[in-house]
């Protein structure tokens, strides 16, 4: 299981940090989409497909904050 730090969202952070959150959490989720994507694509022998698939994790990490990169 992967685990993050989330905030309390009910009390810690105001309505423009909640926005904020739920967008980096939105590039979260198509990047992990993507990269799945991109390795069954490649798992069945169709590179092009990945290669999209991978281009498309490359523009989401490009994204992301610093602090949310690895």
């Amino acid at each position: 299981m992967i685990t993050i730090d989330v905030p309390n969202l009910d009390g810690e952070i105001d309505a423009e940090q909640l926005i904020e959150f739920a967008r980096h959490l939105h590039l979260l989720a198509h990047y992990s989409n993507c990269k799945a994507s991109a390795m069954v694509s490649r798992e069945v022998g169709m590179i092009n497909a990945a290669i999209r698939f991978e281009n498309m994790c490359d523009k989401a990490f490009r994204e992301l904050p610093l602090e949310w990169r690895w």
